[in-house]
């Protein structure tokens, strides 16, 4: 399980196995990184709001993202832009 647990923001692009939990705090993925979930899992750590959420940061022309593969059920994705969380 990975967990973030205050504000953090990537330095590389990861692929995670196992849960990827949201305990509190924002997660930032840069322009250009991947955070790939590779075995379909739901991010835990609901209720997700403006203050525990996943921004996928933009530069104009590349933007951070959130990869779930594998997804078989309806899911809310906790991401949004810095200014907006856009489940």
């Amino acid at each position: 399980m990975k967990s973030v647990n205050s504000v953090v923001t990537t330095n590389k692009s990861q692929n995670i196995d196992s849960t990827l939990t949201l305990t509190s705090g924002i997660l930032s993925i840069r322009p250009t990184d991947t955070i790939r979930i590779k075995n379909g899992n739901d991010i835990a750590g609901a209720p997700f709001s403006a203050s525990k959420y996943i921004i996928t940061q933009n530069d104009g022309f590349n933007i951070g993202v959130l990869r779930i593969d594998l997804a078989n059920n309806i899911e809310i994705f906790p991401v949004g832009s810095a200014a907006h969380y856009l489940p």
